[in-house]
């Protein structure tokens, strides 16, 4: 039963080691990603009289 214990839990640690770097590797993908640039959108209607400005 000691054996079965021991196989387990290393096969969890294994396991747990290859998620935690997929998990690392997904973080900094997104901290390094630019966001998307959509252009010039105007979502909720004509915008001639607002001072929002793109850059």
């Amino acid at each position: 039963m000691k054996c079965i214990f021991i196989s387990f839990i290393s096969t969890v640690a294994y396991n747990m080691k290859w998620i935690s770097l997929v998990f690392l590797c997904g973080l900094l993908a997104m901290a390094v990603a630019s966001p998307l640039n959509p252009g010039n959108v105007i979502i909720n209607g004509d915008c001639r009289h607002c001072n929002v400005r793109g850059g």
